[in-house]
């Protein structure tokens, strides 16, 4: 089968409402509440999509937007609106 990996690996959001940064979550075993991949299966072409999920533990109400950090990324996205 083989090892998988998850591209999210790392990924976190900082909420500037509390100051607080947030990790993915993790189940009762200790793995990662993510989608997992094949290594062959995260090349990515050209004009090419690759769509992958992550979850992450719901910021308090009064936080309207969050920075996401994506490892291997050039910037964060800031002000990344929250839909409830």
């Amino acid at each position: 089968m083989g090892c998988k990996f998850t591209p999210a690996l790392g990924m976190n959001f900082l909420d500037p409402a509390t100051k607080k940064k947030h990790t993915m979550l993790k189940d009762d075993q200790g793995y990662l509440v993510a989608d997992m991949h094949l290594p062959a299966a995260l090349k990515v072409g050209p004009n090419q999509i690759f769509s992958t999920w992550a979850k992450f533990p719901a910021p308090p109400d009064s936080s309207k937007v969050v920075t996401v950090i994506i490892p291997r990324t050039n910037e964060p996205f800031e002000d990344v609106p929250i839909s409830q």
